[in-house]
């Protein structure tokens, strides 16, 4: 079975120092503490880790605690990531934390590690209803780019045609000038 960690993480802003870490597994097991070795210890069967806004922010927070578990950036899905390309016509892709009252201001990594999880699946969902053409353009352009490389191997993903050229030709051909592609095939 392939195990995912939603991970997330408050970090002093000052010191930069963690102070809370949160974590749900895709087996449901929670993990809540400010403990990197304890954390090393929960995840340390974990296929993937995955994260909002992971690889910008908490990624280097836990990059030692993660390679002592023999994971490495190439197995961060960010969610962040996903979502700009998956859910393009909102105007904000930040959690979602319906938790927070309008006078607390607090987070709570744990929280969030569970929102995180249910918006992965929800952008597996979408990846899963796109127009398979859509589908292999994504993956061709984003196969080897950090947060979406482990989001494609944890799906399997394998392209039906790995002609990128003719995917978008054929896709965009309505929105794309006739004159120009006559000149990208000449070029070839």
């Amino acid at each position: 079975m392939t195990l995912i960690a939603f991970l997330d993480l408050e970090v002093d802003p000052e010191t930069q120092s963690i102070l809370d870490i949160g974590c749900i597994t895709s087996n449901q097991n929670k993990f809540h503490k400010n403990s990197s070795h304890e954390l090393e210890n929960f995840i340390k069967d974990a296929n993937y880790v995955c994260g909002h806004n992971f690889i910008a922010h908490d990624f280097k927070y836990l990059q030692a605690t993660l390679a002592k578990v023999s994971i490495n950036q190439q197995q961060v899905i960010d969610t962040l990531l996903l979502s700009a390309l998956l859910f393009p016509a909102r105007p904000y892709h930040a959690l979602n934390k319906d938790y927070k009252t309008q006078f607390e201001s607090s987070n709570s990594p744990l929280n969030d590690a569970i929102i995180t999880r249910d918006l992965f699946y929800s952008e597996i969902q979408v990846f899963s209803e796109l127009d398979i053409a859509l589908q292999n353009i994504f993956y061709l352009l984003l196969k080897n780019q950090s947060g979406f490389q482990a989001f494609f191997n944890y799906l399997v993903f394998k392209p039906v045609n790995d002609d990128l050229f003719v995917l978008i030709y054929e896709l965009f051909s309505q929105d794309i000038c006739e004159q120009k592609v006559g000149i990208m095939i000449a070029l070839e």
